[in-house]
């Protein structure tokens, strides 16, 4: 756990040095930093939405994924599923193909 905590304040240090060279050494008296960390919450927030939709997207995947094993595995073949679930896994596959 320390070398983690050791890297996020390496990581910080290495940003505020380049804040220092963009922005000069004391460019931060003149802004209003409650407004810039209200704009950085909201860009950390944003970040984890576009990551808990990422996440739900490929939970969605899996659990059709599992459901298409399952019934797979119970002695269907997929000449048995029906023809809109092998169509859209179809095209899925090859959506994610081209991604």
């Amino acid at each position: 756990m320390e070398g983690i905590i050791e890297d996020i304040l390496r990581a910080c240090e290495e940003r505020r040095k380049m804040g220092k060279e963009k922005y000069g050494n004391d460019s931060y008296v003149d802004k209003n930093m409650y407004q810039e960390i209200i704009e950085e919450h909201y860009d950390a927030i944003n970040y984890n939405l576009f990551q808990i939709m990422k996440i739900r997207e490929l939970e969605i995947k899996t659990k059709k994924l599992q459901k298409c094993v399952q019934k797979m595995m119970s002695g269907s073949s997929a000449n048995n599923l029906q023809d809109e679930e092998i169509k859209e896994h179809n095209s899925r596959t090859c959506k994610d193909k081209e991604e």
